[in-house]
């Protein structure tokens, strides 16, 4: 379970890990935008608790895998989250973020590999994967096929 945390910007350097997740909307065909959270775990009275803040939005214009990979590392030291505690990354499923070749996520990962840091898991956001299934399921002509999907 997530939890809305107030973060403030004085505690993003102490973080022992983080995530950071990044989705982007389009509003015409070459022009967006891009929002980033992170999600880190923080320590509590009660306990560990997963906490997720939204950190900023950002205008994009024709993005690819390397304009988003230079704009990560400007937002990683704008907020001064340190490079060795980024665990985790969780984008749509678009090819600058999920490309084999030139993908955000293949360039993250290979930088921090070569910074000697841990390895990054990457996960393809669970709510844009029900979106794909749902517009895939009501696609279908045939009901039948479109039940058997969801058993």
């Amino acid at each position: 379970m997530f939890t809305i945390c107030r973060l403030t910007l004085e505690r993003l350097p102490f973080l022992r890990i983080a995530a950071i997740l990044m989705d982007s909307s389009a509003y015409c065909a070459s022009k967006g935008t891009l929002l980033v959270y992170v999600q880190y775990v923080h320590l509590t009275v009660t306990g560990l608790v997963v906490c997720v803040e939204f950190l900023c939005a950002v205008p994009i214009v024709f993005k690819t895998g390397d304009q988003l990979f230079a704009l990560t590392c400007k937002l990683l030291a704008c907020f001064g989250l340190p490079t060795s505690q980024l665990v985790g990354f969780c984008s749509d499923g678009g090819s600058e973020f999920r490309g084999t070749n030139v993908g955000l996520i293949n360039r993250l990962k290979g930088w921090l590999l070569n910074l000697g840091h841990k390895a990054m898991i990457s996960v393809h956001c669970v709510a844009h994967r029900a979106a794909l299934v749902m517009k895939d399921s009501s696609d279908a002509e045939d009901p039948a096929v479109c039940s058997s999907w969801l058993r």
